[in-house]
């Protein structure tokens, strides 16, 4: 079983959505979930607690456990356009959130 989630955190909400996947790559099962903002830019505290937030409800949302770990997790952030604010949100997303690698 491997579980991907990708996200999208703007300036209005952050979405996350997860899919589990068989050891053929075929989805099992997806969900949804959608927090409050996530600006890095503008307020890097909010973003990163709606971004963790929306993760950890996406999984609970797919019937896994609440620590499940997210092997993949790639996030497109608003305010993260400069590539040295990239790579310190995925060093910073890798440290402190249930994911084997992420990707900004």
């Amino acid at each position: 079983m491997l579980v991907v989630a990708g996200c999208d955190g703007g300036g209005t909400k952050c979405t996350v959505r997860l899919a589990i996947l068989d050891e053929a790559s075929q989805v099992v099962k997806t969900s949804q979930v959608s927090t409050g903002p996530a600006n890095v830019r503008t307020d890097p505290e909010l973003a990163m607690q709606s971004i963790r937030l929306a993760a950890n409800q996406a999984v609970v949302a797919s019937g896994l456990p609440a620590k499940s770990k997210i092997h993949r997790f790639v996030a497109a952030l608003a305010g993260a356009g400069k590539q040295e604010t990239r790579a310190a949100w995925q060093q910073t997303l890798s440290e402190v959130g249930d994911f084997e690698s992420v990707e900004v």
